[in-house]
């Protein structure tokens, strides 16, 4: 029983963890392609993006309810068979590396947006495609021995390697997104304000991923004779498509929090612009170091106040 506990039972459980998240992905997708999309009039590039993240998921969660049913099913009472992965195991791990490399290129498309120069971005993009590089060549290894007994030997420097330039890449795009955040505050708090809650989700959704990714590595070496690593692996694809629509979808609640108009960029990093009326001079953050004071009205009544009204404008796509 405790073999069948370390092994269909983790399966089942990271089973039931993955569907349940699965449906949080339909949602979002359903949120953003109804509201969000339209309200930010995204462009088709990007919801093209959205639109194959979200088949890549379901995807995954097929293949994911078929290696399971494999196992409780067409293998029941077989316990040498739960020692063999099913074919329906690459269709659940290939779409785990397609997107996590889609989620974090569109990270690294972000940086771009606001760094503006290629270097950069290129250097992160490497890791990246080397994880995905390694991935892909771990999925012909299971192909030719489709063998459990892998991942206590062989496959076990590979789940490390793969997972640990993931949280690698991850740790950076957040570390880079606050920094250069950081560079575009100015003397408004209202635009800083909208800079800050970027950051926050930049480093949350970073750290989401990135425990996930420990928590693979964690069980590839505390646990090499169990199946929680794939209950955790499961849950990669799952963590990558939520984050990204999560990164969509919130836009709403950001502009709402600024008190101003708020479009694509916001979430993107696209380029940032203030407004100050009532004479309408604006600067964009890109262009400028430090922000500049705010323009002045002479007010010919005593006693009466003139209000400077300040608002946050992003151009998108």
């Amino acid at each position: 029983m405790g073999d069948l506990d370390t092994t269909l039972g983790a399966l089942f459980i990271g089973l039931v963890i993955v569907s349940v998240l699965h449906g949080t992905t339909l949602a979002q997708a359903w949120y953003f392609f109804s509201n969000q999309g339209v309200k930010f009039k995204d462009s088709l590039y990007l919801k093209l993006l959205v639109g194959l993240v979200v088949a890549l998921d379901f995807v995954h969660q097929v293949c994911t309810a078929h290696y399971m049913y494999t196992f409780c099913v067409t293998r029941f009472g077989d316990v040498q068979g739960l020692t063999i992965l099913p074919p329906s195991y690459l269709g659940h791990a290939y779409p785990t590396g397609f997107v996590t490399l889609l989620v974090q290129g569109f990270y690294v498309w972000r940086i771009w947006k606001l760094h503006k120069h290629w270097l950069l971005p290129c250097l992160i993009l490497i890791p990246a495609f080397v994880q995905e590089g390694v991935q892909l060549y771990s999925m012909t290894v299971i192909g030719k021995n489709p063998n459990t007994a892998q991942f206590t030997t062989t496959l076990t420097t590979i789940v490390i390697v793969v997972n640990g330039i993931g949280t690698g890449v991850d740790v950076i795009i957040a570390l880079v997104m606050i920094y250069l955040l950081g560079t575009k505050r100015t003397k408004f708090s209202r635009t800083n304000h909208v800079l800050f809650s970027i950051a926050i989700h930049s480093v949350t959704t970073g750290a989401i991923t990135s425990i996930c990714a420990i928590l693979v590595v964690t069980t590839a070496l505390a646990l090499p004779k169990t199946e929680y690593v794939l209950m955790f692996y499961g849950l990669l694809t799952r963590m990558y498509s939520n984050s990204l629509l999560a990164t969509l979808n919130i836009r709403n609640s950001i502009r709402e929090a600024s008190s101003g108009p708020l479009t694509t960029g916001s979430m993107l990093g696209t380029h940032i612009q203030t407004t100050t009326h009532p004479d309408n001079s604006a600067y964009r953050l890109d262009d400028i170091k430090q922000g500049p004071e705010a323009s002045s009205s002479k007010n010919p009544h005593q006693g009466i106040a003139v209000k400077i009204d300040t608002q946050t404008e992003v151009t998108g796509f």
